[in-house]
């Protein structure tokens, strides 16, 4: 038996738990990723309907712009995060109790979102 057929299987055998793992956590990265967004068109509908109906307040505008600015921001920041989370560096580490904690923090907005808390 090649002594390495048992790394290879092993290494078969991680990579097919991470992604199944990862397809349990999609819904919860989706939903980490798009709630970032969501504010960003409420902002812009009301510069919209602002417009449109012939408010032209100069201040306003620019409040509402900057606005969008710092909920893009946040928006990239938090996608950053997710992926950074999925693909991290090769010399990443981190502890358990820390990686935990990073999981249950995604899910439990997910969770919150469907009338469920999550401690730990």
């Amino acid at each position: 038996m090649n002594p390495n057929s048992t790394e290879v299987g092993a290494g078969i055998r991680a990579e097919a738990a991470r992604y199944a793992l990862t397809r349990r956590l999609v819904p919860a990265l989706r939903h980490d990723m798009v709630f970032n967004l969501q504010p960003i068109g409420l902002v812009y509908e009301v510069l919209d309907r602002k417009l449109v109906t012939g408010e032209r307040d100069q201040n306003a505008v620019l409040e509402g712009l900057a606005k969008i600015n710092h909920l893009a921001r946040a928006a990239v920041s938090s996608c950053l995060d997710v992926v950074t989370w999925l693909a991290p560096d090769a010399g990443a580490a981190t502890t358990v109790g820390a990686g935990v904690n990073d999981c249950l923090a995604m899910l439990r907005s997910n969770f919150t979102f469907r009338g469920f808390t999550i401690s730990n």
